[in-house]
């Protein structure tokens, strides 16, 4: 997929900047972010209601020192299905994750996020 539209829901500013900085490198758009459950909620909310458009959500499973492993991207993930926020769900977390958590998983590996955004088929045109 060309131009991906990505969202990045993770707990450390480090990471979203470099997954910021690399995905701008390949012509992806970071739309949005999130570094809490409730933020990513809000945003989740944003993309249901048509405020936003998502086509790649880059989650991490843990995202405080409280949360158990996984957990974060299980209860995101169950929220971003049942809101109807469509969206390639791409497990970003050294955390291990649920297979139904994500669709694919990058393991903190931008760049293998980035070769699945990349292998992703184009939006068909409306």
């Amino acid at each position: 997929m060309h131009e991906a539209k990505v969202a990045i829901i993770d707990d450390n500013k480090d990471w979203r900047w470099l997954a910021r900085l690399s995905l701008g490198l390949e012509g992806h758009i970071v739309v949005d972010e999130a570094r809490t459950r409730l933020e990513a909620f809000s945003l989740v909310g944003k993309v249901a209601s048509g405020e936003l458009d998502v086509d790649v959500w880059l989650l991490d499973g843990a995202l405080s020192r409280h949360s158990k492993l996984g957990e974060d991207a299980q209860i995101i993930s169950n929220y971003i299905k049942t809101h109807e926020a469509a969206g390639h769900i791409i497990g970003f977390s050294t955390a291990p994750l649920s297979r139904d958590a994500c669709d694919s998983f990058a393991n903190k590996e931008i760049w293998t996020a980035i070769d699945i955004i990349n292998s992703l088929p184009e939006k068909p045109l409306a």
